[in-house]
């Protein structure tokens, strides 16, 4: 896979040979939405050149896969000197992510257990790049808060309620001027009403790529002011 990314038939994708079918019954497996996240981030590369970069959060990091490109992307372009923090609620997450960054050779990645970015002290304002695919699926609260991988498909009424916590948290820990999310939604999000509550946080926000897979999906993108 790798001699056909390099040859250009093939694009790059983080190694996950470490994992396992054992892990997939526990964690998120990538799959198409985080394809979709992908390559609207090789997509944006020349941002990502140009503006700040130090610190890279990914929330409910599954695999590590997303933020493991991350991290391949900014190299690409001569930034070796990032930090990437995956945060998961899945301690099973945790421990796969740490093998992703060590088979990817992320070098300056850590790992947290923590529930979205309530670990991070409110208003610290120090992140430059925000990855989420969060709990997208319509579902009730009690699916919410069962822990487990059902905690990486349920986003409750409207499949927003994780999201919207998660903006709440994020907008005061982004940096002023530069910081920037990339959030993937679905269709039943209505991804419209979440750009216009990034944007009354005193975001830019926007819809950046989208795509049907059987879903209609969507990355926003936004740029705090």
């Amino acid at each position: 896979l790798q001699f056909l990314y390099f040859i250009g038939i093939m694009p790059y994708t983080p190694s996950l040979e470490h994992l396992g079918y054992d892990n997939w019954d526990k964690i998120y497996e990538p799959a198409q939405d985080s394809f979709l996240l992908l390559d609207a981030l090789e997509g944006d590369l020349e941002y990502l050149k140009e503006n700040p970069s130090n610190v890279i959060v990914e929330v409910g990091v599954g695999s590590g896969v997303v933020s493991s490109f991350v991290d391949h992307l900014l190299k690409r372009v001569g930034k070796n000197d990032h930090q990437i923090i995956g945060i998961d609620l899945n301690p099973d997450a945790c421990v796969a992510t740490k093998g992703t960054y060590k088979a990817n050779t992320v070098g300056h990645g850590e790992v947290i257990q923590g529930n979205l970015l309530s670990c991070f002290r409110p208003d610290s304002q120090f992140i430059d790049i925000a990855l989420f695919n969060p709990p997208y699926v319509p579902s009730t609260l009690e699916e919410v808060h069962e822990g487990g991988i059902t905690a990486a498909w349920a986003g409750g009424p409207k499949g927003r309620v994780v999201t919207d916590q998660f903006i709440s948290q994020l907008v005061p820990l982004l940096t002023p001027g530069t910081g920037t999310l990339y959030l993937l939604l679905i269709h039943q999000n209505d991804p419209p009403e979440v750009v216009d509550l990034l944007n009354s946080l005193g975001c830019t926000a926007s819809v950046i790529k989208e795509r049907r897979y059987g879903e209609h999906a969507y990355i926003v993108k936004a740029v705090k002011n």
